[in-house]
């Protein structure tokens, strides 16, 4: 029979090292694999002094058996000191990593609570050919009053989150016939003082949101009256017109990731606003809805769910 049982020190370390982050310090998984090495040493002597005992049981035996299961011991605890303090320093490293594993499924968590506990807006775009205007809102309603005037239906623009601390101000320029969105409410005062129609805010940015996707700001120098600024949460539709000379005035508000809804993002959109998009555009009789089902216009479109 055995004096002392050996722990095993694999297992232990399987345990201890579970808990902690996917990143390794050089230094701590050096000094675990040292004390490692020792402790392997120290139990096999022991072993060994045991094994001696065992065929002739003489105190003195029994003394150095015991001496060496006290200095394995000692090496065993700390090996199990240095397991812990990596398990520590990797855990400390994950956190301070915005990139890490660790915080990415926290800000994922996050942003699911929030999303579950808010009601969305699907935001409309409509784009008028004879002025070159882009608009937009949340108002279907809206959408058809243009539409009959001969504005077109040009689907959605994001999901909005149904109230937040940023309101997105709407203004209107009656000499250009041109709207303008801003968060800035300085910037919508400036505006309304040199002879802009103020019309309420427009909806409330998704600023607060642990996951949101920029909505860009344009400006084209070169436009007369309407159609002045442009606003796309696509950012190479940023780039192609900044190519054309479109001025890049950064963002302007905040929509949906459309990842984080439905947990996977279709062609950058979400279910919803898909839907939404698909019932409008029928209502409307508008023939890039109107003349297929749902079914096909998914297919067409790539809509994957």
């Amino acid at each position: 029979m055995k004096i002392r049982k050996i722990l095993s020190v694999g297992a232990v370390g399987l345990i201890l090292l579970a808990g902690g982050a996917l990143g390794t310090a050089k230094a701590h998984a050096s000094a675990v694999t040292d004390a490692d090495a020792k402790y392997q040493a120290a139990a096999s002597a022991y072993e060994k002094a045991e094994s001696v005992y065992e065929k002739n049981k003489t105190a003195a035996n029994y003394d150095a058996a015991m001496k060496l299961y006290d200095v394995q011991s000692k090496l065993y605890d700390t090996y199990i000191a240095a397991v812990k303090a990596e398990a520590a320093a990797e855990k400390a490293a994950d956190e301070a990593n915005p990139n890490s594993m660790v915080n990415q499924i926290k800000r994922m968590n996050s942003s699911f609570d929030f999303y579950n506990n808010h009601t969305w807006q699907t935001l409309y775009r409509m784009y008028n050919p004879n002025s070159g205007e882009h608009f937009y809102t949340l108002n279907a309603n809206e959408v058809k009053s243009l539409y009959k005037v001969g504005w077109k239906f040009e689907g959605t623009s994001g999901l909005l989150v149904s109230k937040s601390k940023t309101p997105v101000y709407r203004v209107y320029n009656p000499n250009a016939g041109d709207h303008h969105y801003t968060s800035d409410k300085g910037e919508k005062d400036a505006l309304v003082k040199l002879g802009w129609r103020y019309e309420g805010i427009s909806w409330y940015s998704n600023t607060e949101a642990p996951a949101k996707d920029n909505v860009y700001r344009l400006y084209n120098p070169n436009a007369k009256k309407a159609g002045a600024h442009h606003y796309t949460a696509n950012y190479g539709e940023v780039q192609l017109l900044v190519s054309k000379g479109w001025k890049f005035e950064g963002t302007s508000f905040y929509i949906v990731d459309p990842q984080i809804p439905n947990g996977q993002a279709i062609d950058g959109k979400t279910p919803q606003e898909a839907l939404d998009s698909y019932k409008l555009g029928r209502e409307l009789g508008d023939p890039v809805y109107s003349n297929r089902g749902w079914t096909e216009f998914k297919k067409e479109n790539k809509l994957n769910y």
